[in-house]
């Protein structure tokens, strides 16, 4: 039910987001993406080039903006309360001071 107002784009081409769609799910959903480290497998299989140092938050943004409430719905993998556990866990983790 969310309008695509503007088409995403990664690296120079159109996101295919049922593409995006599709990998994800077959990964478990969003929250196990996340969880598990996931974003290199998506990135490859979406043909994105590995240069793209920001892929990972890229399509977790549009992946919640356009597809998450639809894996909600129609295939309950997880719940709001579990992907913000996951992007809050994510993020402590990323932030390690530098030796």
């Amino acid at each position: 039910g969310t309008p695509v107002n503007r088409i995403p784009i990664m690296a120079k081409q159109t996101l295919d987001l049922y593409e995006l769609f599709r990998l994800v799910i077959s990964k478990g959903g969003l929250v196990e993406v996340i969880n598990k480290k996931l974003w290199r497998e998506i990135t490859k299989g979406l043909n994105l080039p590995s240069s793209i140092t920001s892929a990972a938050f890229t399509l977790r943004t549009q992946y919640m903006k356009y597809l998450y409430p639809y894996e909600c719905e129609k295939l309950k993998l997880s719940s709001l309360s579990e992907l913000q556990s996951a992007i809050d866990g994510n993020r402590r983790e990323g932030r390690r001071p530098g030796f």
